[in-house]
């Protein structure tokens, strides 16, 4: 009999074209949908993953699901799933869920997080954190980011994407400050192509220059008012919550 089962994953991006499958690039989703298929002697199986991350970004709380008829106790589901995988990707949940379960359309809200070296390069964290130099007004950077705080249309916050409606909400967003730099963590109902990634670039933009306003940018919807599409390797999924 058929169940569907979803997973919760962690991997290092660094290695992989992304989550979604690529038809000349590695990915993430294909590496997962191979392991599956060892397990399931040779049989395809699909998965569908709550999030499309791009190239180099990182995961914590990536969540896909997938159906299956295989006779594995579930609490040993993720063990045997992991025991085909490369050790950048690991399964560190597995459980039965009802049919009408989709990882992607059944999210309520997701967390990212963004970390980032601030005027110290450390090369053993390159393929984890972002790089910045230069002088910062953290003060202006932690006002600025209560004004994203609720339902805007955040056209100004992504590129190379086309959406029906650009609004989302922000339930929460923080920056604090590192031994090694800074933190972005933000929740919201969902995100823009690059839309986090270019938050962290807008509050970078007002750090150096206080004068710039969230609330202007916003009103803009013009992607050339706000900051730079920072560096994926600092980019997290933190984690994706349901009902």
């Amino acid at each position: 009999m058929a169940y569907r089962v979803a997973c919760t994953v962690s991997y290092d991006g660094s290695a992989y074209h992304g989550w979604q499958r690529q038809p000349r690039e590695l990915s993430v989703q294909e590496v997962i949908e191979a392991s599956l298929q060892q397990l399931h002697n040779g049989a395809e199986i699909s998965i569908y993953g709550a999030s499309r991350t791009d190239q180099g970004v990182h995961a914590l709380g990536q969540v896909f699901h997938f159906d299956t008829t295989i006779d594995i106790p579930i609490e040993r589901m993720a063990l045997a799933i992991n025991t085909y995988l490369p050790e950048d990707i690991f399964i560190t949940e597995a459980k039965v869920v009802e049919d009408h379960f989709h990882a992607r359309k059944s999210v309520l809200k997701k967390t990212y997080c963004y970390k980032l070296m601030v005027n110290q390069y450390l090369p053993h964290e390159r393929h984890r954190m972002g790089f910045y130099k230069g002088e910062l007004n953290l003060e202006s950077m932690q006002q600025a980011i209560k004004e994203l705080i609720g339902t805007h249309d955040f056209s100004a916050f992504t590129q190379h994407a086309t959406y029906d409606s650009y609004d989302r909400t922000i339930y929460a967003a923080t920056l604090t400050k590192t031994e090694t730099g800074l933190e972005l963590i933000i929740t919201g109902s969902g995100f823009l192509r690059h839309m986090v990634r270019i938050i962290m670039g807008t509050l970078l933009l007002i750090g150096s220059n206080p004068s710039v306003k969230i609330k202007d940018i916003l009103a803009s919807k013009d992607r050339q008012q706000a900051g730079l599409n920072v560096a994926p390797e600092g980019l997290y999924l933190l984690q994706v919550d349901y009902e």
